[in-house]
């Protein structure tokens, strides 16, 4: 709430010559805040069990329906195939073709798997306990994501299985220990990068390629296979150049529409541009907080942050679910549904 209270007196106070994005913007953070409070009372009225296997067979029908577009997709193109409740969009052109869905990018495809998973995942720890255990059903929601042919898939899926490894048998009895080590290894590669960036980005570069010939996205390699000359990190840059003039309150909403060539591609820099360091405090306290109070912090990181940090999901419907969730969690937990 206040990050959007924020937000309409900042259209007010400046007059903001971008007002039209603004309110688009703005109108999808008002859908996300109505996602959050329609989850939190529908909560109160489902079936857990039931809800866990519709997902799961929901998502099973996805990946086959999108399976059999990917193998007829030859006789369609990118202005041909449609978007609707039984289609899927096949994201295309002469050197690559990638699943889309229901979505227009395939990367919000990636995010719908690995955020479904992370539904799932609540669901089942607010009825049998924040013990985490391995289920078959899991793999349905890593191929979904996968599939996608998104290079951000890869390091979520490889994270998500190695930290489920690590605390479901280094640090079963001792989370804080893992979440302490956890820590330490992120600010030791941290440090790394920083210290050895032209190694680091020539291994990046290295294991991207390998992805992307695996993947079979030659188009891709071409244009965004180096992590210097990658179109994202071109922009990330020019993106800090515009945070630092307005640092606390941002540009304004939708300001990377008029002030970068493309969109930014991460979360943490859109809201940093839009919003400035007060916007990114209040979502940052407003979503995390109360989701890391019913869920690990190692099955966000692999599940919601990663992808973040290689897309705009600032008010991608699905993170406002979880909160949803998470927000009537002791309810749930306690035997009420």
């Amino acid at each position: 709430n206040l990050f959007i209270i924020l937000q309409c007196v900042y259209l007010f106070l400046t007059g903001y010559k971008y007002m039209n994005d603004s309110i688009l913007e703005l109108e999808r953070y008002l859908l996300s805040l109505t996602t959050t409070l329609l989850f939190i009372q529908l909560v109160n009225k489902i079936d857990v069990n039931k809800i866990i296997k519709w997902l799961d067979k929901l998502s099973f029908l996805i990946i086959l329906q999108a399976l059999v577009m990917f193998v007829v997709q030859g006789s369609l193109t990118a202005a041909e195939s449609s978007v609707g409740p039984v289609s899927i969009q096949v994201f295309s052109d002469d050197s690559e073709s990638r699943i889309s869905a229901f979505f227009s990018d395939p990367n919000k495809m990636m995010c719908y798997f690995l955020i479904l998973l992370l539904i799932r995942i609540l669901l089942e720890t607010a009825i049998h306990g924040k013990n985490i255990k391995w289920h078959w059903q899991y793999l349905i929601y890593l191929i979904g994501a996968v599939i996608s042919l998104a290079r951000t898939s890869v390091i979520s899926v490889i994270l998500f299985i190695l930290l489920f490894l690590c605390y479901r048998y280094l640090f079963r009895n001792n989370i804080q220990i893992g979440n302490c080590l956890l820590f330490m290894v992120t600010l030791i590669v941290f440090l790394l990068i920083i210290q050895f960036q032209t190694a680091f980005f020539t291994w990046i570069d290295h294991f991207f390629a390998s992805v992307l010939e695996v993947f079979g996205r030659t188009r891709t390699a071409q244009i965004d296979g180096n992590m210097t000359t990658d179109s994202r990190v071109l922009v990330w840059r020019e993106a800090f150049n515009y945070i630092k003039q307005s640092p606390l309150f941002g540009n304004g909403l939708l300001s990377e529409s008029n002030l970068l060539p493309i969109p930014t591609h991460n979360t943490v820099i859109q809201l940093l541009l839009d919003t400035g360091l007060i916007g990114i405090l209040l979502y940052i306290t407003g979503i995390f907080r109360p989701i890391l109070e019913v869920v690990p912090f190692w099955l966000v990181l692999a599940t919601m942050i990663v992808p973040m940090l290689f897309l705009d999901l600032g008010n991608f419907r699905l993170i406002f679910v979880v909160l949803g969730i998470a927000m009537q969690y002791q309810t749930i937990a306690g035997g009420e549904i």
